[in-house]
Protein backbone atom coordinates (compact mmCIF):
# COMPACT_ATOMS: atom_id res chain seq x y z
CA UNK A 1 0.00 0.00 0.00
CA UNK A 2 1.34 3.82 -0.80
CA UNK A 3 1.86 6.32 1.95
CA UNK A 4 0.63 9.65 0.77
CA UNK A 5 2.95 11.79 1.13
CA UNK A 6 2.34 16.06 2.16
CA UNK A 7 4.27 18.82 0.36
CA UNK A 8 6.53 20.19 3.17
CA UNK A 9 8.01 24.04 3.47
CA UNK A 10 11.24 23.94 4.19
CA UNK A 11 13.13 27.23 5.88
CA UNK A 12 16.45 27.66 6.91
CA UNK A 13 17.17 30.19 9.69
CA UNK A 14 20.28 32.03 8.11
CA UNK A 15 22.66 33.61 10.52
CA UNK A 16 24.52 36.64 9.90
CA UNK A 17 27.47 34.82 8.41
CA UNK A 18 24.53 33.48 6.01
CA UNK A 19 25.25 29.82 6.97
CA UNK A 20 22.41 27.48 7.20
CA UNK A 21 21.82 27.13 11.36
CA UNK A 22 18.49 25.14 11.14
CA UNK A 23 15.93 23.09 8.37
CA UNK A 24 12.30 23.21 9.57
CA UNK A 25 9.64 21.00 7.92
CA UNK A 26 5.91 22.17 7.52
CA UNK A 27 3.89 19.58 5.96
CA UNK A 28 0.56 21.78 3.78
CA UNK A 29 -2.41 19.56 3.01
CA UNK A 30 -4.52 20.61 -0.06
CA UNK A 31 -6.06 24.21 0.96
CA UNK A 32 -3.54 25.19 3.21
CA UNK A 33 -1.23 28.54 2.25
CA UNK A 34 2.10 29.88 3.20
CA UNK A 35 3.82 33.72 2.29
CA UNK A 36 6.34 35.91 3.68
CA UNK A 37 3.94 38.02 5.62
CA UNK A 38 6.90 40.55 6.01
CA UNK A 39 7.51 40.94 2.69
CA UNK A 40 4.24 42.28 2.16
CA UNK A 41 3.62 43.94 5.31
CA UNK A 42 7.22 45.64 5.41
CA UNK A 43 8.24 45.45 2.32
CA UNK A 44 11.43 43.28 3.80
CA UNK A 45 13.06 40.53 1.94
CA UNK A 46 13.36 37.20 3.06
CA UNK A 47 14.61 33.87 1.57
CA UNK A 48 12.55 30.84 2.04
CA UNK A 49 13.16 27.23 0.26
CA UNK A 50 10.70 25.54 -1.06
CA UNK A 51 10.18 21.79 -1.68
CA UNK A 52 7.28 19.66 -3.15
CA UNK A 53 7.71 16.23 -2.67
CA UNK A 54 4.63 15.19 -4.78
CA UNK A 55 3.89 17.20 -7.89
CA UNK A 56 2.33 20.26 -6.46
CA UNK A 57 -0.12 23.60 -8.44
CA UNK A 58 1.51 26.29 -6.80
CA UNK A 59 0.18 30.75 -7.78
CA UNK A 60 2.46 33.01 -7.00
CA UNK A 61 1.09 36.63 -5.96
CA UNK A 62 3.68 39.39 -6.16
CA UNK A 63 3.17 42.17 -3.32
CA UNK A 64 1.55 44.75 -5.03
CA UNK A 65 -1.27 42.62 -6.43
CA UNK A 66 -1.88 41.14 -3.17
CA UNK A 67 -2.12 44.07 -1.50
CA UNK A 68 -4.35 45.40 -4.28
CA UNK A 69 -6.72 42.18 -4.22
CA UNK A 70 -7.02 42.47 -0.18
CA UNK A 71 -8.14 45.85 -0.26
CA UNK A 72 -10.51 45.37 -2.65
CA UNK A 73 -11.81 42.05 -0.17
CA UNK A 74 -11.36 42.94 3.23
CA UNK A 75 -13.01 40.79 5.11
CA UNK A 76 -9.57 38.34 3.62
CA UNK A 77 -7.34 40.09 5.51
CA UNK A 78 -9.30 39.55 8.50
CA UNK A 79 -8.68 35.84 8.25
CA UNK A 80 -5.18 36.37 7.21
CA UNK A 81 -4.85 38.05 10.32
CA UNK A 82 -6.69 35.15 12.32
CA UNK A 83 -4.63 32.89 10.73
CA UNK A 84 -1.78 30.21 12.79
CA UNK A 85 1.46 31.52 11.87
CA UNK A 86 4.26 28.80 12.01
CA UNK A 87 7.43 30.01 13.13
Amino acid sequence: MLEQQKPSILTPEISEKSSINEIKTYPLTSGMFFGEIDSIIKNKRTTTIVEAVEDTEIIILESSSLRSFLADNPGLMVLFQESIIIE
